[in-house]
């Protein structure tokens, strides 16, 4: 099979190839020393002032900062210290509207709405000119404009241009890309190249072996099948056709993985994409990150971790390789950041870019195992909070509002810190920093927040079945919190593999390592997409309420992990789905 590009999936993803194509992309435009500014230093709060004010605003709101909560200038010192060159990402809505959402999400970007843009824009072009002459039109203070939703980036240098926006009472919110030092996974560093937080990490595992590492998924043949996923029995569901494809309604169904792209040179997730019993099906790679020159970078993954993603819930039922769980679902793969860590601006429109983009494709469900950064204000109180980010928030909103089932990572810390969390004696346990959940899986509301659990064997070494876990433990740098919904077995203690299995970001089609939230996310948006498959006709409520009754904590849910773990064999093998 030759990899299916662009054009020839242009029918189904109309919408979402416009959306990358909407980007205007500016340098920044140079001040001369002698210009005469409205807002002087005493304007400006110290990096140590901003921090401390955004810290107080999220220990008063759940443990979240969001910028529609903190004053102008705050925004504007925000600006100042943003590492994004002044970048400030604009919410905005009629005069008519009232509520963060109330109006049809999908008439967005009709004229009436590009009319508010166009009145803000020619608004802060005038303020921001008085003190800059060189700016001749206000295309030169855009940076990036979204055609699914009513936002905009402006490069704002100016105090009373975010005053004079203000005063308009058209915004919902203005937010810009600064990030304190002090967030966990800061270490993140070449990110762009391959070493951030989360890259660089699934590389392959020798020695596994089988009916501890990974099990043989056809009696008589080599088709390996990760550890974890004979727990979720799922090598029964696939026997009673629960894998991505209906073929009583035709129904291929579609996952795509927003994440840091596809590897182009895996053949097993390109040429191979559709062979075996993996037949009849496409995979589509897309990148929303802009380029900074008007344009997006290349969909290709540097980091490896969107590679493993995609593999673990799509990699196809063919020879001695590796098997994903919807092996006969569609992918859609998005580069929507360079790591899993959303610190910066490029990162922000990526992801918001990708949710906005996908909402009206006929994609059923949407992964994403990454997440803003949590800020540690002060570890030693256990002090950390998270950061919202509203444009993220508006492609969500977007995306549920046309029905997109969604799942996210609750969040993961870097291991090294993990298994210091794990080592607390129980009197310091309130010390533990996973007790945390990342953005936007903290949008309860709209998508469903996954962790992964640690396997609980008896004496023999046997796993036990899911609802007789009795004391459920988290992996140890994956986050949890009671607005986690599922859990996903991902950890083990022996063998030569103790976490999920997946694929290189190379030509190996030797097993690698992938652990923490990210993997369980992973697998969870896989089972459910192939679960959906035997129950093609019922919608995204009535498929996630069936799921949750076939999880083992239905009925009485987890403090860490919600409805619990699902059972795959359980829930297909009944005629009539539990609604």
């Amino acid at each position: 099979m030759k990899r299916i590009t662009t054009l020839s999936v242009a029918s189904l993803l109309t919408l979402f190839v416009a959306s990358c194509e909407q980007k205007i992309i500016l340098e920044p435009v140079s001040s001369t020393p002698d210009q005469v500014h409205a807002s002087t230093r005493t304007d400006i709060l110290t990096k140590k002032q901003l921090e401390e004010r955004m810290a107080a605003i999220a220990f008063k709101n759940n443990d979240e900062f969001d910028w529609r909560l903190a004053d102008d200038v705050m925004i504007f010192s925000g600006l100042k210290h943003a590492k994004d060159g002044n970048i400030l990402m604009i919410g905005y809505k009629l005069p008519t509207v009232k509520g963060d959402y109330g109006w049809d999400l999908n008439q967005s970007a009709t004229k009436d709405w590009l009319m508010v843009r166009e009145k803000l824009l020619n608004i802060a072009f005038e303020e921001e000119q008085k003190y800059n002459p060189k700016l001749k039109s206000p295309n030169e203070i855009l940076v990036a404009a979204s055609k699914e939703m009513p936002n905009f980036d402006l490069r704002i240098t100016e105090l009373s241009t975010i005053q004079k926006l203000r005063e308009t009472g058209l915004i919902r919110y203005m937010e810009p890309t600064f990030v304190p030092d002090n967030y966990i996974g800061s270490e993140k560093g070449q990110a762009k190249s391959g070493g951030g937080f989360g890259c660089g990490e699934n590389t392959g595992v020798h020695g596994l072996r089988v009916d501890e590492d990974y099990f043989l998924a056809v009696q008589g043949t080599q088709r390996k099948v990760s550890w974890q996923l004979r727990d979720h029995n799922t090598d029964f569901a696939w026997f009673l056709g629960a894998n991505g494809y209906s073929p009583t309604a035709n129904k291929r169904f579609t996952i795509a993985y927003v994440d840091t792209g596809l590897s182009s040179i895996q053949p097993i997730m390109n040429q191979n994409f559709d062979d075996g019993d993996s037949q009849g099906r496409f995979v589509a790679s897309f990148s929303t990150v802009p380029n900074g020159r008007g344009g997006v970078i290349s969909p290709e993954d540097v980091c490896g971790h969107g590679t493993a993603s995609a593999s673990i819930g799509t990699s196809p039922s063919y020879d001695n390789k590796i098997i994903g769980v919807a092996h006969k679902a569609n992918l859609v793969s998005v580069k929507a950041a360079h790591d899993v860590l959303l610190s910066e601006w490029s990162e922000y429109r990526g992801v918001a870019d990708a949710f906005s983009g996908l909402a009206r494709t006929t994609v059923d469900v949407i992964s994403m195992s990454m997440g803003t950064v949590l800020i540690g204000y002060s570890l030693a109180n256990n002090q950390v909070y998270r950061m919202a980010i509203n444009s993220i928030r508006d492609g969500v909103m977007l995306a549920k509002y046309n029905n997109k089932l969604m799942f996210c990572a609750a969040g993961t810390i870097p291991p090294a810190v993990g298994l210091a969390m794990e080592q607390l004696p129980s009197y310091l346990q309130n010390l533990d920093i996973r007790h945390r959940i990342i953005f936007p899986a903290s949008m309860n509301n709209e998508v469903y927040a996954v962790t992964g659990v640690q396997r609980q064997v008896n004496n023999n070494n046997a796993a036990f079945g899911l609802k007789q876990y009795t004391n459920i433990t988290t992996c140890t740098s994956c986050c949890y919190h009671n607005d986690v919904d599922f859990g996903v077995v991902m950890q083990k203690r022996t063998g030569a593999s103790k976490v999920i299995l997946s694929l290189q970001n190379d030509q190996s089609d030797i097993p690698s390592n992938f652990g923490g939230s990210s993997s369980a996310t992973a697998t969870m948006s896989a089972m459910v997409t192939a679960v959906w498959s035997k129950y093609p006709t019922l919608n995204s409520t009535e498929i996630m309420n069936h799921i949750k009754f076939h999880s083992s904590r239905y009925g009485a849910l987890h403090p860490k992990i919600g409805y619990g773990m699902l059972d795959m064999f359980e829930a297909t093998r009944y005629a009539q789905p539990a609604r």
